[in-house]
């Protein structure tokens, strides 16, 4: 796959067919890294939506009794809706029963759809690292994991701005949310400032690793000079840091295959007025970008929330000779 578009045929199609709860695609392929993207909507599907039609008396009975059953969709039709990726059947996998009943905390689940928990807008609800993490560390990655969403403004998950920076889906480990990156412009800004072209950028770019560098030296020499917990402060203070700095080292030593992969957005999705399905497509550029130059092997992905508000999608009502 050498491009973008070969890249989207392959994995965003196959993870949004998985669109029940979050999607998940690893792709194929013994030489290459995997990687996986989760896909997150406020409303998902019925479980029903996702059955093939052709299913045996038998297995259609099994089924609807939420009884265990697999069968190879090789000899299988799938629902209509999803013809577009009949030729992809080969790596597809539809999985059911994953019910996020034992999670619920009401009308949304928070962290608990990705860690199985049952999980509230508090971060100390937050019972263990959501699986994307977990596939993370088994899949290492300069950038670790990548988050984007097209935020509520209200209700849902983090509300407030559509283009800030607020806790996502997506856990770190027990107590700790991730962050999503709302714009895709930030986004794009963030993890590819490296390799930036902007002379303004570069000068940004050098001083925050000296600051990083200065901050660090600075708090492992303070906590040499303290005990216990204000020494054990100190010290976790010193060590995030320099994982940081750690971190930015590695993408710094790729920084011929970033500048190969840096997203070409247009002008119209680096507006600051940004429609919804401008925005989605934007992130999906920066989400294919990331993953294509190896920056993280491991992106996450909200599609959209109960809360966010959806622009430019035109209704037009029907007239009395279309009513009957």
């Amino acid at each position: 796959m050498n491009n973008r578009r070969d890249f989207l045929k392959h994995s965003v199609l196959g993870a949004g067919a998985m669109a029940l709860g979050p999607g998940l695609f690893a792709n194929s392929g013994s030489n290459t890294p995997k990687r996986f993207i989760f896909m997150h909507r406020g409303n998902g599907l019925f479980p029903k939506s996702m059955v093939p039609p052709t299913l045996s008396p038998q297995d259609l009975a099994r089924e609807q009794k939420k009884e265990p059953f697999e069968v190879d969709l090789d000899n299988h039709e799938l629902p209509d809706w999803m013809n577009p990726l009949n030729s992809h059947k080969n790596d597809l996998t539809i999985l059911q029963g994953l019910s996020g009943k034992m999670c619920t905390t009401g009308h949304h689940s928070w962290c608990s759809a990705l860690g199985a928990f049952k999980a509230n807008e508090r971060p100390s609800s937050i019972k263990w690292a959501t699986i994307d993490f977990e596939l993370a560390k088994l899949f290492p990655s300069p950038m670790e994991h990548i988050e984007l969403a097209c935020f509520p403004t209200s209700g849902g998950n983090a509300r407030g701005s559509l283009d800030g920076i607020s806790k996502g889906f997506s856990a770190r480990g027990s107590q700790q949310p991730n962050y999503a990156f709302g714009s895709p412009k930030g986004a794009m800004e963030e993890l590819f400032k490296s390799v930036s072209s902007k002379k303004e950028d570069q000068v940004q770019y050098e001083l925050q690793r000296r600051l990083l560098a200065f901050a660090g030296e600075n708090q492992a020499s303070l906590a040499k000079e303290l005990a216990g917990i204000e020494q054990r402060k100190l010290t976790n203070y010193a060590d995030s840091i320099n994982a940081i700095r750690g971190r930015n080292e590695k993408v710094e030593a790729m920084g011929d295959i970033l500048r190969q992969h840096v997203p070409q957005l247009d002008e119209k999705y680096l507006a600051e007025d940004l429609n919804t399905l401008d925005r989605q497509r934007a992130h999906a550029e920066v989400l294919l970008s990331a993953l294509i130059s190896g920056l993280t092997n491991v992106a996450a992905f909200t599609v959209d929330e109960l809360g966010h508000p959806y622009t430019c999608l035109l209704y037009t009502s029907p007239s009395p000779r279309d009513r009957g």
